[in-house]
């Protein structure tokens, strides 16, 4: 039982390492098949810049045809400077021509 401890630690910690470096094992395998294939390098390039700009025309058509405030969300800023105004329209000792921020 004492032997399997550090056992199972030493393969946890090879498990961290591995998942942990498999991304740039990803990056290394598209450098290393753009330098024997530069042409279907050229040709991966072109599909992902397509693909992006046909999201984002699809996004741009989505945020057209949704209706706008139903993307605000309120932030503290924004309820903030809201509660100024209203304070500003019922408070006629306010000078409602100087900026908000000096009040």
């Amino acid at each position: 039982m004492l032997v399997l401890i550090p056992v199972l630690g030493i393969l946890y910690v090879i498990l961290i390492v591995m998942v942990m470096l498999q991304a740039y094992g990803l990056r290394l395998r598209h450098v290393v098949a753009s330098h024997f294939y530069p042409e279907r390098e050229k040709d991966r390039i072109r599909f992902l810049h397509r693909k992006l700009l046909r999201r984002r025309v699809i996004m741009l058509k989505e945020l057209k045809v949704c209706d706008s405030s139903a993307l605000f969300v309120p932030s503290f800023f924004s309820i903030t400077f809201s509660l100024l105004y209203i304070y500003r329209g019922q408070n006629s000792s306010v000078d409602k021509k100087a900026p908000i921020y000096n009040l």
